[in-house]
């Protein structure tokens, strides 16, 4: 049995070479097809496994620029906002309660200190009479419509 297992064990794709009246592309894809596969540990294939979700979880060159830019014109907004309220607080004629409140209406007419917008909520499409459809419920980005 161990002579029949080892010459079973010769014959295998790797052993033979083709004829040489083969054609060219069916000897380039066959020795493409015929390398022998190196060897991989389990170890090894997952490291690769997250360095690839690593790379896949990062932001892609478009996503990180405009991030980039929200966050330039957001910190040129605040720049501004905070010269306006130096300005109001270097003017000596307002009273206390004046320069609060000017600081208060300043703030809240700028936009940086928004909230961000809710997503939630559901809207209903009905049916009306005359056999129309109209959306009813608080809409709203990322609402999600029930028929």
């Amino acid at each position: 049995k161990a002579v029949e297992q080892l010459s079973d064990d010769v014959f295998h794709r790797y052993a033979f070479d083709d004829p040489p009246d083969l054609p060219r592309w069916f000897r380039d894809e066959d020795t493409v097809a015929r390398r022998r596969e190196k060897p991989v540990s389990k170890e090894e294939v997952d490291e690769m496994k997250l360095r690839i979700r690593a790379l896949e979880a990062l932001p892609t060159k478009k996503e990180a620029e405009a991030k980039q830019r929200k966050k330039m014109k957001q910190v040129r907004r605040m720049e501004q906002v905070r010269s306006r309220a130096q300005a109001i607080v270097a003017q000596d004629e307002l009273s206390g309660s004046a320069k609060v409140r000017a600081m208060e209406t300043l703030y809240k007419n700028s936009g940086v200190l928004k909230k961000k917008k809710s997503f939630a909520g559901k809207t209903y499409v009905v049916a009306t009479g005359d056999g129309r459809r109209k959306q009813v419920g608080k809409g709203g980005r990322g609402n999600r419509t029930k028929f």
